[in-house]
């Protein structure tokens, strides 16, 4: 391999396929004692970036976990959006 005028590197086809490496996937560049490491950039999320916003804003995580675990009676989330603006709405006028 060369590198071009620009400083760019042509990666075999052979190796884009067989690492996935298709148009458009970033990498990184890692300097190693021995040389450079490219490797295809993570594309993971972090577990709170992949449920973050799934649950309604007016759920109650505390009455949730008190039914879950058998303290409480049947849940309604809707129910309790409703509850809790009906009191939001009576706090706000006093």
């Amino acid at each position: 391999m060369r590198i071009s005028e620009r400083g760019q590197i042509t990666i075999p086809k052979r190796f884009r396929e067989r690492f996935g490496m298709d148009k458009g996937v970033e990498v990184e560049i890692t300097p190693t004692e021995r040389g450079l490491l490219i490797q295809k950039r993570a594309t993971a999320q972090h577990p709170v970036e992949r449920v973050s916003g799934i649950l309604d804003e007016a759920f109650d995580v505390d009455r949730y976990v008190e039914e879950i675990r058998g303290k409480g009676g049947t849940h309604d989330r809707r129910e309790d959006a409703g509850e809790r603006e009906a009191q939001n709405a009576a706090q706000s006028s006093s």
